[in-house]
């Protein structure tokens, strides 16, 4: 198994689609304001523009290269990436699967490739926070949607 990249993933806001998105092996996020068409389309300037002026609309000042950017590194992931996420008392990862963009009525979704998982990969540990290293568990503190590990 070869992994390019690790990017930490917060499910949902306050975490709202983890146990779903755990159980049902998807990667849930939300941008309801974002067509599903343009990400499909990879329309990034677009994209761009509505993340922008939405955020100027709420009188927000910054963030919005950083909501960009979430959306894109989630959206553009291949499945030489890994995202990590805390549920539970433990880290989860998983991997995702090309070109398995989705919407339902509670989110966006991408489908895993390699479900998620609180185990290393041969299945001989868990990933409970109070085993692993500080290194990784500081992740579940960042308060924005995603961050390269």
């Amino acid at each position: 198994m070869e992994i390019n990249k690790a990017i930490y993933i917060k499910l949902g806001e306050s975490g709202c689609f983890e146990k779903d998105s755990i159980d049902s092996n998807k990667i849930r996020f939300r941008w309801k304001d974002i067509p599903i068409d343009l990400i499909k389309n990879n329309d990034w300037v677009k994209i761009n523009k509505l993340i922008a002026d939405d955020f100027q609309a709420r009188g927000k000042k910054n963030g919005a290269k950083n909501d960009y950017n979430a959306l894109k590194n989630i959206c553009t992931a291949d499945d030489k990436t890994v995202f990590i996420t805390f549920y539970s008392g433990k880290m989860y990862w998983c991997t995702p699967k090309e070109n398995t963009l989705y919407e339902d009525g509670k989110s966006k979704y991408i489908e895993t490739k390699i479900a998620w998982s609180s185990e290393n990969i041969q299945k001989t540990r868990t990933f409970e926070l109070d085993k692993i290293s500080g290194r990784l568990t500081k992740y579940q503190r960042f308060m924005a949607t995603t961050c390269s590990v």
